[in-house]
């Protein structure tokens, strides 16, 4: 058939709901080709006709391949018919249409969803509206939504900081607090409203904020100095209480809870801060630990990575990582135009660790002198930038943040607090 000539009887078959369902899916996919190949002259129009075709199926497969028409075209049509939607596979087809169509490819490791490049200024309300109204037991689709809805936070606290940069405060804060309404419970929005709060005149308010979505770790004063041997048994960890909620490390705005076990340890005695960690495994017969000299790369094994802002500028910042044979790297880091230059040279002189291997879990201790990291002591109620990562490589494939980072661990503005008690 001539390809001018292609277009109407495809859409009558679609059309006739005497055909199988299947088979209607297969010609909305040929409808689609010819549009791609050809521009074939009412195609298109075809294709939005099937968002309101009565078989959900039907429905669901024209969202999918209207993503892919390019220039947008059938965002106006898309948004409509998602706000009249009532079936949640349609629903959850259309809101996967929509995060492809917001790729933004910074690099091939580090892809990032862009809410602005899919949904216009003027259609986010109408958008949120309408993921608001989407009531489902569906756990796919409400991921989707609540992913969306964080998504369209993140872009009110972008705004935000854009606000900050320019010295208009009032304006900063309505936007987090807008944002805060939207995903009440968002460990990201709570983060960033607070730290609002506690670097503009309210500490304490934003300490709260912080601390009510387990953001806030406390660094214990302690009784004795652990012995540095990698068992977490001894009696004076029982002074602390560990950090055991993590989540994955992935390039999306909603965190995730990590699927692997992990806690941390963290205490302080006479100027010398101590951090222990123990991550679960099925089996440890089979952990990756090839690197056994100083830093030689230990991110590459199954590992713990550490991250102390130790002046709390969100510029500047360590990171130690360590494996299950105790082999460690110690990196300086200094944000230039908001790129990480990295230092490799810098040591942590009278830095001691040890680990230790059981059957179903391995930890270490670690030991290294305040001022080894900063230029003078810790009081109680100072606060550090901190996080921390288990790195999961021969049991399973995971990074298990302790503060999400949504998608790259070097962002210290996304490192929770660490509090000397």
């Amino acid at each position: 058939m001539a390809k001018g000539y292609a277009v109407a009887p495809i859409i009558a078959a679609i059309r006739n709901h005497e055909h199988p369902v299947r088979a209607r899916v297969d010609l909305v996919e040929a409808l689609y080709r010819l549009h791609l190949r050809e521009k074939s002259p009412g195609a298109f129009e075809g294709l939005v006709e099937g968002l309101a075709d009565p078989t959900p199926e039907v429905r669901a497969a024209c969202a999918r391949v209207l993503g892919n028409v390019g220039d947008h075209e059938a965002i106006d049509y898309l948004l409509a018919a998602f706000e009249k939607e009532t079936d949640a596979r349609v629903q959850l087809e259309t809101l996967r249409t929509f995060v492809m169509m917001s790729i933004e490819t910074i690099n091939s490791n580090n892809p990032t969803i862009d809410v602005r490049r899919v949904i216009s200024a003027e259609q986010v309300p109408r958008f949120t509206r309408a993921l608001q109204a989407v009531e489902t037991e569906d756990d796919s689709l409400q991921a989707a939504k609540q992913e969306w809805l964080e998504n369209i936070a993140e872009a009110m606290a972008m705004q935000a900081r854009k606000s900050l940069l320019t010295g208009n405060l009032d304006a900063a804060e309505q936007q987090l607090i807008d944002a805060l309404a939207l995903v009440p419970e968002s460990p990201n929005i709570n983060f960033q409203l607070g730290k609002f709060y506690h670097e503009n005149g309210q500490p304490q308010k934003g300490l709260d904020l912080i601390d009510r979505v387990g953001l806030i770790a406390y660094a214990t004063r302690l009784d004795k100095a652990p012995i540095i041997d990698g068992d977490l048994d001894e009696a004076v960890w029982s002074e602390v209480e560990p950090l055991t909620r993590f989540y994955q490390l992935l390039q999306r705005m909603n965190a995730y809870p990590a699927q692997g076990k992990s806690e941390a340890y963290i205490g302080y005695h006479q100027q010398t801060l101590y951090i222990g960690v123990k991550g679960y495994e099925p089996r440890t017969d089979n952990l990756s630990a090839e690197r056994t000299r100083r830093d030689d790369g230990i991110w590459r094994d199954d590992c713990v990575e550490i991250y102390l802002d130790t002046d709390h500028d969100s510029r500047t910042y360590y990171q130690l990582d360590v494996n299950s044979l105790g082999a460690f790297d110690d990196i300086h880091y200094e944000l230039v135009d908001g790129f990480p230059e990295v230092d490799f040279d810098w040591n942590a002189t009278d830095i001691k660790i040890a680990a230790l291997v059981a059957e179903t879990f391995w930890s270490f201790e670690l030991k290294v002198p305040i001022a080894e990291l900063r230029n003078r002591r810790v009081e109680p109620g100072d606060t550090w930038g901190f996080n921390l990562a288990q790195v999961r490589i021969a049991n399973i494939s995971e990074s298990a943040q302790w503060a999400p980072t949504y998608g790259w661990s070097q962002q210290p503005d996304r490192f929770g607090f660490l509090v000397f008690k």
